[in-house]
């Protein structure tokens, strides 16, 4: 992962995200990312150091989409 900007990251693949959200979970830190070129492409992923592991886990996935829909209206 290349961090380009503050808020704009390029990932192995090559494609641009930009990142919407990031919150602490159950003592984890979870980013949420959205395309620049493609907004319906998103990745909810925990990072680690500099390595994102995207959620795949139905559960986790739904809570973590909550709590990042109550931070950015908190934010808002």
């Amino acid at each position: 992962m290349k961090n380009n900007k503050d808020y704009i990251l390029t990932l192995d693949n090559n494609n641009r995200y930009v990142l919407v959200s990031n919150i602490n979970y159950d003592n984890k830190a979870y980013i949420y990312l959205a395309n620049i070129d493609n907004p319906l492409d998103i990745i909810i992923g925990q990072l680690i150091d500099d390595e994102i592991t995207i959620v795949e886990d139905e559960k986790l996935l739904k809570e973590l989409l909550k709590e990042f829909s109550k931070q950015i209206e908190n934010n808002a």
